[in-house]
């Protein structure tokens, strides 16, 4: 016997609008969006000098919404 349940996954069907970035900078980290490929390289050196004093760095990369991916 079978029975079938649809375990729907948040990372998949939800959005999770926001900034990111901003959360990190409230919670006394540095946070850096990055809105294009162009900003990648600058923003990941900027992350890195950060962290060597010690903070941390949340970088936010979004990306386009994909949601045909496999879920097993």
């Amino acid at each position: 016997m079978t029975i079938p349940v649809d375990f729907g996954m948040a990372s998949y069907d939800t959005p999770f609008p926001g900034n990111y970035a901003d959360l990190a900078g409230a919670l006394d980290g540095h946070g850096e969006r990055v809105e294009g490929p162009a900003e990648v390289g600058p923003a990941l050196e900027r992350a890195i000098g950060v962290t060597e004093d010690g903070i941390p760095v949340m970088a936010e990369v979004p990306t386009s919404e994909e949601t045909d991916r496999s879920r097993h």
